[in-house]
């Protein structure tokens, strides 16, 4: 173990470097390792090791295209994952964002790209526990991204790709809609932007006010037609009212320029002009007040022909004054009329005033319900005067009883008649009833 950790280097090169051409042997294909393993290990030294072994063998390869640098960049998102411990954590992003260095210079926006796709790609999925440490490995790699751009002179292609890799994606026109891949990515660019390109300004060389406006020509190109309003928001909070100084005068013409054009939307046009007012005054930079963008509805064609059926069945669709009471009127005809209906159904006249009533004569069909209700009225008293009739030994008692004031030639007493207390043979009133009947 002792003598792989020290000289690793050859024993990857006999698996990846074709062997000495010999006659009948097939020289193999030049591929990638399979870093992915050792990146993702759940041991550190492993996960070290691998990432020393990927770094000798970036500069052996120049020759890369976008698919290998998407399976290294899948492993080394994954080796990311790995690290536990701020420290770890912090020198495993060092080391991935310096590998920046180690790849060709026509192939390192290539690179970073990559590097962009994987984290938009990744970023939703992350959990609260590992997000903090991505946000920091994001923020060291756009770090390096800067540098590099300095490094290079400023060039105006660089400046071009750079705002074509961290914006793609971010639809610029109400038409684009408001989806965007991973929305949090891009406004943690927006807050970090000025923070790791400021130190780069202060070093040599550095940059004019023309490279740094075409730096921010795509912020303005999202305020001036995004309807994503926490991106928006974002991106005058943080990038134009924190711009440095010897950028208040162009800034400031190019967002007025921009709120000039006919074909933004309102909301869009008044952020700007409020941007442009606060960069010019200088009290405005002490203390940025919170941005806020006004909600811009966007013209949806479904939701459109969703909501006129959705009138259309209720009955409700607006118009004018006019129409509107000649609708409730007819509403009102219509429930009058269902009314009417229904009490003519039950057997009642129509309550249509005094007159109405008497020239309007009762149906038959009226009569007969009333003749009906009398006849169920008349069984129901028969039902209530007629004796409850218990049942078994109660039964015979009761005949006993019957038979008994039949004999003394006295009327027979319904229990529902008398209370409870009253119905037995012999009391004191049944007594002097016999009494005044004998007399």
């Amino acid at each position: 173990l002792a003598q792989a950790t020290a000289n690793p280097i050859p024993a990857m090169a006999s698996a990846t470097e074709p062997s000495e051409n010999k006659p009948g042997k097939k020289e193999p294909q030049k591929e990638p390792v399979n870093f992915g393993k050792r990146l993702a290990h759940t041991d550190k030294v492993i996960r070290d090791r691998g990432f020393r072994v990927l770094r000798k063998w970036l500069t052996k390869h120049p020759n890369l295209e976008r698919l290998e640098y998407q399976k290294l960049w899948k492993g080394l998102y994954f080796g990311m994952w790995m690290a536990d411990k701020r420290p770890v954590q912090q020198d495993l992003s060092v080391n991935i964002a310096l590998l920046l260095g180690d790849v060709p210079r026509e192939k390192q926006w290539l690179w970073t790209e990559v590097f962009w796709e994987t984290m938009q790609r990744s970023f939703e999925q992350l959990d609260k526990h590992r997000l903090n440490k991505y946000l920091l490995f994001v923020r060291i790699c756009i770090a390096e991204t800067f540098k590099t751009m300095r490094l290079n002179g400023w060039e105006p292609s660089d400046v071009q790709k750079c705002g074509e890799t961290f914006f793609r994606g971010v639809p610029r026109t109400p038409q684009g809609g408001r989806n965007v891949p991973s929305l949090a990515l891009n406004i943690h660019f927006a807050r970090l932007f000025w923070e790791e390109l400021g130190p780069q300004l202060e070093a040599n060389p550095k940059p004019s006010s023309e490279t740094l406006m075409a730096l921010l020509e795509p912020f303005c190109s999202i305020c001036e037609g995004s309807v994503i309003a926490s991106l928006v928001c974002s991106i005058h909070e943080s990038v134009f009212r924190k711009a440095p100084d010897s950028l208040a005068k162009p800034l400031v013409a190019r967002l007025l320029a921009g709120a000039a054009k006919e074909e933004i939307g309102q909301a869009n046009r008044q952020l700007l002009y409020d941007t442009a007012d606060a960069i010019e005054r200088p009290t405005a930079k002490e203390v940025v007040p919170r941005v806020r963008m006004p909600v811009v509805k966007v013209v949806d064609n479904k939701k459109l022909k969703k909501q006129e059926k959705r009138e259309r069945r209720k009955g409700a669709r607006a118009g004018t004054p006019e129409e509107a009471r000649a609708a409730a009127a007819e509403a009102a005809k219509i429930g009058e009329a269902i009314a009417a209906a229904e009490r003519l159904a039950r057997g009642e006249a129509p309550r249509k005033g005094k007159r109405r009533r008497e020239e309007t004569p009762v149906p038959a069909e009226a009569d007969e319900a009333e003749a009906k209700g009398s006849e169920a009225e008349a069984e129901a008293e028969e039902l209530a005067e007629a004796p409850v009739v218990p049942k078994g030994g109660a039964k015979k008692k009761m005949k006993k009883k019957k038979a008994e004031n039949q004999k003394s030639g006295e009327r027979a007493l319904s229990p529902l008649t008398l209370p409870r207390a009253v119905v037995p043979a012999d009391g004191p009133r049944l007594r002097k009833k016999r009494k005044t009947a004998a007399a």
